[in-house]
């Protein structure tokens, strides 16, 4: 939710200033902007968005896809379970996890199929593709090969917290509050790096670099093959909001409340302060 507000803030701010040569293109039919009243539901457990459509689930216990360009929705598969409002979505999966129970419900949104599984002392899902779905159960993370469901490793975090997980190629790759963590999937090997600089944000995994704000106000743009600095920008508040990637530029929105888009160089493209 927080980041769809955060991108219609993006999408108002860009069509308010787009008298300067700098602003970045962005075509009307974002612009509109439309109310719908939507039947199946009085309150939206969560929303996701895929494929121009949004997914929610209502207290009816069903999964529901919403077209925001007809207005109209669909049923798209019974839980038979009420869920928690926490959840996981990430490449084209969303992780669903039964109240009171250690049952998760994976829905994919591109087959439209959805599998409940049992998973005993878990709890936290923080990433998911194809294969691979790591959790978070207390100070330990665990990544489990899937769907054969066997443990293919355990990470102790120690006092450290998780940010964000992304994959890429062979690759799992972890931020946390102290260090970068990459797994290699094929041999299941772990690549320690430690931040000289705490990240205060979620990274954004862009080719071989990710990018997040630190807790020294930076926006920093870190190697994940030789683990350096490639660059770092001094901001004038902390940046605590996931970086985001639109068409060929790094969008971030720091605590001033300004959005401020940079090149993949690091230079200042465009930047303007929303109200």
């Amino acid at each position: 939710m927080k980041l769809l507000t955060i991108f219609s803030f993006v999408l108002c701010a860009l069509y308010a200033c787009n008298q300067s040569p700098l602003v970045p293109e962005i075509t009307p039919d974002l612009i509109e902007h439309r109310g719908y009243n939507l039947k199946e539901t009085e309150k939206i457990s969560w929303i996701a968005q895929f494929k121009g459509n949004i997914f929610f689930v209502s207290p009816q216990k069903r999964i529901v896809r919403f077209d925001p360009l007809t207005g109209t929705t669909e049923k798209v598969s019974d839980l038979k379970h009420q869920v928690e409002k926490s959840f996981l979505f990430q490449n084209n999966k969303l992780v669903l996890k039964k109240i009171n129970s250690r049952k998760f419900f994976i829905f994919d949104l591109q087959q439209n199929k959805i599998q409940d599984l049992l998973f005993p002392h878990i709890d936290n899902p923080i990433g998911i593709d194809n294969s691979s779905i790591i959790f978070q159960n207390k100070q330990k993370l665990i990544l489990l090969d899937y769907p054969s469901m066997t443990f293919s490793k355990k990470i102790n975090l120690g006092n450290d917290s998780v940010l964000n997980c992304e994959f890429r190629d062979n690759k799992i790759i972890i931020l946390t509050t102290k260090k970068l963590l990459i797994i290699n999937r094929k041999n299941h090997s772990l690549k320690t790096h430690a931040l000289r600089n705490h990240a205060a944000s979620e990274c954004l995994l862009w080719d071989n670099h990710v990018y997040y704000g630190s807790n020294n106000r930076e926006l920093i743009k870190l190697s994940i093959k030789s683990n350096r600095i490639k660059w770092k920008i001094k901001l004038a508040m902390i940046l605590k909001e996931r970086p985001q990637r639109m068409k060929q530029y790094l969008v971030i929105t720091p605590e001033d409340n300004n959005i401020i888009f940079y090149k993949k160089n690091g230079t200042l493209h465009w930047w303007e302060k929303l109200n």
